[in-house]
């Protein structure tokens, strides 16, 4: 294990994301982050950078040199945020969102923005069609 993987461990302690221990009004988001992989062959890590922030986690396994090969599992990292309220967690992943940093292959990183920055997910006002109403009809 590098330096790199204990330091984004070390980020935030994993006791905050026990549900327990969350008030009601304590919000969570977890977002993965997905390679898109061109079907011929190996997909090269070249450069990555990561959030640094109280209330941001991000697990991952990825480098700078990485080689993500053919049959790869398609979740590159996860991104896992804490805020007090939801506008607090909402900001912190667009943050997080912000300054992740993945060259050398395609990632969602542009799909998770338009869902975290779309209105009707920040009021919270979205059911399991959202995806397709507000993201993929718009975009068609």
């Amino acid at each position: 294990m590098n330096d790199e993987y204990i330091r984004i461990f070390a980020i935030m302690p994993s006791e905050i994301y026990k549900t327990k221990d969350l008030t009601s009004e304590e919000k969570l988001i977890a977002e993965r982050i997905t390679a898109l992989c061109k079907k011929e062959g190996y997909a090269w890590i070249s450069n990555k950078a990561l959030a640094d922030m109280y209330g941001i986690r991000v697990d991952t396994a990825i480098y700078s040199g990485y080689v993500i090969p053919p049959n790869y599992d398609s979740m590159i990292a996860k991104i896992i945020v804490h805020g007090s309220t939801r506008n607090e967690a909402i900001s912190k992943m667009k943050r997080a969102l912000e300054e992740l940093v993945i060259d050398g292959v395609d990632t969602n990183r542009d799909f998770l923005f338009e869902i975290i920055r779309n209105p009707d997910f920040i009021r919270g006002k979205f059911d399991t069609s959202f995806i397709e109403k507000e993201i993929l009809n718009k975009n068609n």
